[in-house]
């Protein structure tokens, strides 16, 4: 299983963080730590991938379903 070959559409983040999860596991239990690092690569390189489209703004992302507390 290689992910040299390119695909015909890009995967999306959440896909590929969820793939190299899988691969982690899968390389945890059977011991093979290449696979390990394997699935982590592409977590990270799923987060890099999220951060890339999500928009850029300078605002915190806060919870917005809280009400704001009342200040004494």
């Amino acid at each position: 299983m290689s992910d040299d070959t390119p695909d015909k559409r890009e995967k999306s983040a959440p896909v590929r963080e969820a793939k190299g999860a899988a691969q982690e596991a899968i390389g945890k239990l059977l011991g093979d730590d290449q696979a390990v690092r394997d699935g982590r690569s592409e977590q990270r390189d799923a987060a890099k991938q999220q951060d890339a489209e999500a928009p850029k703004t300078d605002a915190r992302d806060t919870d917005t379903n809280n009400p704001k507390q009342e200040q004494e």
